[in-house]
């Protein structure tokens, strides 16, 4: 687990994740439980589109960053082939939607309702 610092805005979020290495950068949050799921951090050595799926995931908050700013992010609910941001990044964060996150996903997301 590492803690992670990326700007959001006029915001510093601190995120306490673990970074996907070797075999689990192509993994991810596939076939994982939803609510015991920590929050997976993919950082890619040059700048990339490179793009995801959400096949056999749960629901997720993706996050893109680049240099710890946030350029983009999309609440993943269904599955869909090819998944990317507009804007190449160098750091992908998955944030799983359960009760331990909602709070961290309400400060990307405000919604009037529970997700």
């Amino acid at each position: 687990m590492e803690n992670l610092i990326i700007n959001f805005g006029k915001k510093k979020i601190v995120l306490k994740a673990k970074e996907c290495k070797g075999i689990m950068k192509f993994i991810g949050l596939m076939f994982s439980n939803q609510e015991k799921d920590q929050i997976l951090i993919f950082k890619f050595n040059k700048i990339t589109k490179t793009p995801i799926h959400s096949y056999f995931c749960p629901k997720f908050l993706a996050v893109w960053t680049k240099n710890n700013k946030v350029i983009e992010y999309k609440l993943i609910i269904k599955r869909k082939l090819s998944i990317s941001p507009k804007y190449p990044f160098d750091t992908l964060i998955e944030i799983p939607v359960n009760k331990f996150n909602q709070s961290l996903i309400n400060k990307f997301i405000t919604v009037d309702r529970k997700i």
